[in-house]
Formats: structure tokens, sequence, C-alpha cells
């Protein structure tokens, strides 16, 4: 989230609390006075990056009987 002022907050969407969510909404980010959201943007989670070739060779043989 960020504010025209310049304020960014991230925060996992995880974090936030299901609790109370249905009578009083949840507050994320304070704003001063005359301060306005402007953007919101999710954020992917990152994951190491597997190279194709390892995605896909196939699993070589563990040799038994």
């Amino acid at each position: 989230m960020i504010t025209k002022d310049g304020q960014i907050v991230r925060t996992r969407a995880g974090d936030i609390s299901v609790i109370g969510r249905a009578t009083q909404g949840v507050r994320c980010i304070g704003l001063n006075d005359g301060d306005l959201l402007v953007s919101v943007a999710l954020i992917p989670s990152e994951e190491p990056a597997v190279p194709d070739a390892a995605v896909a060779a196939p699993a070589a043989p563990t040799g038994g009987s």
C-alpha cells in the first residue's frame, strides 16, 4: 500500500486478523490528515528459481534389483 505522501506498508495477507472483520473491518494503514491511499499491489511470494532443464529432465534410475 502506498499513500499520496509516500508512506509504504507491506504486509502478508495471512498476517491480517480474521477476528472482527465482519463487524468493524481491519485497519492495515494509518493515514495522516489529508493523506490518501493511492496504490495497492499484490507482490507474489518469492520462490526459488528452478532451471528449465531440471524440471524437464526425468530422474535418473537409482539402481536396484
